[in-house]
């Protein structure tokens, strides 16, 4: 959507160029000011395959038993994010780390995992970096515990739950 008082503010970063979504995104920024060769389209991990995710065993792939309801914890990497997202993953496992019933599953964030501030996680937890299997977790979850920021459009998408991290203040 655009807004009569919206404006071209740029890219993040400073950079002259975006990353965007479609060609109606590319179409929005170009009508807000940005150049059209400076858009470029790139679609979105959190959106393309939308369709195909449910089709993933994500209980098999990651030997979880079948009757264990998911509790996907997303990391992330932004300092002011992690460590409210890490409080996050602590309290839930503290609270229901022992249900036999739930499988907590962690996915780190790739940059996570590059500088080397991944949380340590309890036995019993699931850990995977596979990508692949990012969409499928977030739709056959019970419940993410993230930073909203990447994981809200395909939890919505999926009607996924989730418990954002990242506090209003």
């Amino acid at each position: 959507l655009t807004w009569p008082w919206l404006t071209y503010r740029g890219s993040m970063m400073g950079c002259n160029a975006n990353a965007v979504w479609s060609e109606v995104c590319r179409d929005i920024n170009v009508g807000l000011g940005a150049s059209a060769e400076g858009q470029i389209i790139t679609g979105s991990p959190s959106l393309d395959g939308l369709d195909t995710a449910g089709d993933a065993d994500v209980h098999a792939a990651l030997g979880i038993e079948p009757h264990r309801r998911i509790v996907l914890m997303l990391g992330s990497h932004r300092p002011p994010v992690k460590s409210p997202a890490d409080a996050l993953f602590r309290a839930a496992l503290e609270a229901f780390g022992n249900r036999d019933d739930l499988a907590f599953v962690h996915k780190p964030h790739p940059v996570e995992i590059s500088q080397r501030s991944v949380l340590t996680m309890p036995e019993g937890v699931v850990t995977t970096t596979d990508q692949d299997l990012y969409l499928p977790l977030v739709r056959h979850a019970a419940v993410v515990l993230s930073p909203a920021t990447s994981v809200v459009i395909p939890a919505l998408a999926y009607r996924t739950p989730f418990v954002n991290s990242i506090s209003p203040d």
